[in-house]
C-alpha cells in the first residue's frame, strides 16, 4: 500500500536512477546496449539492461514503470524470506515478511530503479532452491541458473555463488547437487562470457572509466590485492554510517543490532550452524568485495535477517516482538520525518518540466535526475553529474569542451538545465588547476535563460532551476537571472 501511495514521493529521485534508464531505453529505442546519458555506445550491464528493457517494453517508459518494475521484485523477495524461513523450520515463517519492510533498506531499494533488489531476488530465490535441493537434486540446476541471473544483474551478488554450494554440502549426496548448481550457474552466466569476450578491451574499459567506487577502479588494479583488501576491510563502517545518517541518529541502528544479536544467540543455542553461515555469507561478502561502501547494499543482507528473527521469534517472543516492535517504530518515525516537510510532490516537478518548451531532437544537458522529467521526450539527453570525472566526458571544464558544445550547437539546439547554488559551487565543476571561472564565463556568456522553476518544500528541499539554451555570443550577452 506504502509504494503505490509514494512510490515516486519516498524516496525521492537518486541520481542513478536515470543512469539505469538510460541503457534500456536505449535498446528499446536503437537496438544498442549503450548508455547516451554519459554518451556511451557501449555498457557492460547487458543482463539488468535486456531484463529492465524488456518490462518497460511491457509497460511503457517511465519513471513509475521504472519504480514499479523494482517494487515487483521487493514482493517477490518477500516470498522468498518467508520460503526460506519455513524450509528452515520457523515456527511462524510469515515474521521474515513482517519484519522485512522495517529493516532499512528493503522499502528504499525497492523502490529504486536500481539493480539491487532485483539481484537480491534472484539471490534468495537460488538460496530457497539449493534448501530445496534437500528433497529433490534437481533444485540444485534452477538453484545455479537464478544465481547466475543475480550475479550477471549485479555482481554484488556474488556471494550467493559460494551460499549456494554452501547449502549443498549439508546435502547427500553433495557432489550430484554441487554438480548441477555449477552447471546451472555456469550456463547462466555463458551469455555475458561471450558478450565480455567479443571485445575484452572495450569491457575493460568501461569498467575502469565506471569503476571509481568498486574493485575495478585504477587504484586497486595498481595497488595490488593486500592494500585492496585493506582498504576494503577499514572503509567498512562507512556503510553502517549510512544507516545512522538514513535515521538521523543511533537509535535504529542500535534497535536493528540488539534485534539481531537476540536472533543470532538464539539460533546459536539452537545448533543451527547454517543458519548462522548464511547469516554471514553476505556482510562479510561485502565487506571484502564491496568496494561501493554505500549502505543501499545492505539489501543484500537484510531478508536473511528477517530469516533469522522469524527462525527465533517463537523461542524469544516477548523480547523479539518488542525489540522488532521498536524497529518497527523507529523506522516509520524516521519515514514520516521525512515525508512531512514534503508540500510538492514529484508529479508536481513533472508538470512543471513538461511546461517547458524543449524544442525535439535537441542536446539537453542536465543533471542525471532532471533526466527522469524527459524519459518520454524526443532529446538527446547527456548528464553534467561528475563533470571532472572523465577526461574524455562531454563536458569537462575548458575550451575543448567548450568547443564540442559549440560544435553541437552548429546542428541543433542545445540546452543546458542547472541550479545555479549547485552548479557553480561545488568542487567537482573545478578543473585541475582550480579553475572555475573560465567556465562560469562560458556558461553565462554563451548560454540564455528560457524558463525558469521555482518549487518549494520539494523531496529535493526547495528546487529552483533555470532553463537556458546556447545562442550566439554576440546575441546573448552574459546570462541574468536565477539564484
Amino acid at each position: 500500500m506504502f509504494s503505490l501511495v509514494a512510490l515516486t514521493l519516498y524516496p525521492p529521485v537518486y541520481s542513478d536512477e536515470p543512469w539505469e534508464l538510460s541503457s534500456p531505453i536505449a535498446i528499446l529505442r536503437t537496438g544498442r546496449n549503450a548508455l547516451p546519458i554519459f554518451g556511451e555506445g557501449y555498457s557492460t550491464a547487458l543482463y539488468y539492461n535486456v531484463y529492465v528493457a524488456a518490462g518497460l517494453r511491457i509497460a511503457g517508459i517511465s519513471l513509475e514503470t521504472g519504480r514499479a518494475f523494482s517494487v515487483v521484485h521487493g514482493l517477490g523477495l518477500l516470498a522468498a524470506s518467508v520460503l526460506i524461513a519455513r524450509e528452515f523450520g520457523a515456527r511462524v515463517p510469515a515474521i521474515a515478511a513482517i519484519s522485512l519492510p522495517f529493516l532499512f533498506p528493503f522499502v528504499e531499494a525497492s523502490h529504486y530503479v536500481r539493480p539491487d533488489v532485483i539481484a537480491a531476488f534472484y539471490a534468495y530465490l537460488a538460496l530457497y532452491l539449493a534448501l530445496r535441493a534437500a528433497r529433490r537434486p534437481a533444485w540444485a540446476l534452477a538453484a545455479g541458473a537464478s544465481a547466475a541471473l543475480a550475479v550477471g544483474i549485479f555482481p554484488i551478488a556474488a556471494w550467493i555463488a559460494l551460499a549456494g554450494p554452501v547449502v549443498l554440502l549439508t546435502q547427500r549426496p553433495a557432489r550430484r547437487r554441487l554438480a548441477l548448481f555449477g552447471a546451472g550457474l555456469g550456463v547462466g552466466l555463458l551469455p555475458l562470457a561471450a558478450f565480455i569476450a567479443a571485445d575484452p578491451a572495450e569491457y575493460l574499459r568501461f569498467l575502469t572509466k565506471f569503476g571509481g567506487s568498486s574493485l575495478f577502479a585504477l587504484r586497486y588494479r595498481e595497488s595490488g590485492p593486500l592494500f585492496t583488501l585493506a582498504d576494503q576491510l577499514s572503509r567498512e563502517p562507512q556503510r553502517y554510517d549510512g544507516v545512522v545518517a538514513f535515521a538521523g541518529s543511533w537509535w535504529y541502528l542500535a534497535l536493528t543490532a540488539a534485534a539481531t544479536l537476540l536472533a543470532v544467540v538464539t539460533i546459536a543455542r539452537a545448533r543451527r550452524p547454517l543458519l548462522l553461515v548464511l547469516l554471514a555469507l553476505p556482510p562479510a561478502f561485502l565487506a571484502v568485495a564491496g568496494a561501493n561502501k554505500g549502505s543501499l547494499y545492505l539489501v543484500m543482507l537484510v531478508p536473511m535477517l528477517a530469516v533469522a528473527l522469524a527462525f527465533a521469534w517463537p523461542r524469544r517472543r516477548w523480547s523479539l516482538t518488542a525489540a522488532l516492535a521498536l524497529v518497527a517504530v523507529a523506522y516509520v518515525v524516521t519515514v514520516a520525518g521525512k515525508l512531512a516537510p514534503i508540500a510538492t510532490s514529484n508529479d508536481d516537478i513533472a508538470a512543471a518540466y513538461s511546461r517547458v518548451a524543449i524544442l525535439p531532437g535537441s542536446l539537453v544537458i542536465g543533471d542525471p535526475v532532471t533526466y527522469a522529467y524527459f524519459l518520454n521526450r524526443p532529446v538527446d539527453f547527456r548528464t553534467l553529474h561528475f563533470f571532472t570525472r572523465f577526461d574524455d566526458f562531454a563536458l569537462d571544464d575548458g575550451p575543448t569542451n567548450a568547443a564540442r558544445i559549440s560544435a553541437e550547437a552548429r546542428r541543433r539546439p542545445v540546452y543546458l538545465i542547472y541550479a545555479p547554488v549547485n552548479f557553480f559551487g561545488t568542487m567537482s565543476h573545478f578543473d585541475v588547476s582550480g579553475n572555475l571561472p573560465s567556465f562560469e564565463a562560458f556558461v553565462r556568456a554563451r548560454f540564455a535563460v528560457t524558463d525558469t522553476i521555482d518549487l518549494d518544500r520539494t523531496p529535493y528541499g526547495d528546487y529552483h532551476v533555470i532553463v537556458t539554451r546556447y545562442v550566439d555570443a554576440a546575441a546573448s550577452g552574459p546570462m541574468m537571472g536565477g539564484r
